[in-house]
């Protein structure tokens, strides 16, 4: 109830800027607001709209050269592709945003960089759902590199990514020690009880399924 309440929150300021955004003609903020809430919307859960969101950025995305804008586009188009059981259609989105990354400059943020490891994270995972843990493999020693030297970034959201994925390329791969290895991983580096819950909650739902 927390989280969903958390993106309900997040749902409503990213709707006011992006009436800000729009009101002020300004196209790239106007796009990078529309992604963002596609990518915070939630099918299962009933909040917000994605693929009306990425309808309304489609329209305007032609007119974005910033890369990173770029990169939220194919990650929201992945995960409407995914709400609407398209997994080809997500893995091709996905497969497109980790080109943008790995292509263009990065900024001093290095926002590309950790984006390409949320993209590979979720690239890992939506291979591993269809048996196709050989080709994820590639993507996991980038994807854990990077984690593993940016543990606090995003409240440690990007650790928790990579690992989660890692373990679930562990299990389908038969390698259960390796899967282990990351739980504990993970749990060492929980450094509050919001993340200790959330870890673990992350963990529960990768067990049931």
């Amino acid at each position: 109830l927390a989280r969903q309440e958390k993106q309900s929150e997040g749902i409503r300021e990213l709707e006011e800027a992006l009436a800000l955004a729009k009101a002020a003609n300004l196209a790239k903020e106007e796009v990078e607001a529309l992604l963002a809430l596609g990518l915070l919307s939630s099918f299962r859960r009933g909040i917000g709209n994605r693929r009306g969101y990425l309808e309304q950025a489609e329209k305007k995305i032609g007119e974005i050269k910033d890369a990173s804008v770029r990169v939220l586009y194919f990650r929201a188009k992945a995960a409407a592709c995914q709400d609407e059981r398209n997994r080809a259609g997500a893995e091709e989105a996905l497969r497109s945003a980790l080109q943008c990354c790995e292509k263009a400059k990065d900024d001093k943020e290095n926002n590309l960089e950790t984006q390409a490891c949320v993209v590979r994270s979720e690239l890992i995972i939506l291979l591993c759902e269809q048996d196709r843990h050989a080709e994820a493999a590639k993507f996991v020693t980038a994807c854990d590199t990077h984690a593993r030297t940016h543990v606090n970034d995003e409240d440690g959201e990007l650790m928790q990514a990579a690992m989660s994925a890692g373990i679930l390329w562990a299990l389908k791969s038969g390698n259960e020690a390796d899967a282990v290895r990351r739980i504990q991983e993970l749990e060492a580096v929980a450094k509050t009880a919001h993340q200790a819950g959330r870890i673990g909650g992350q963990l529960l739902n990768m067990a049931n399924n």
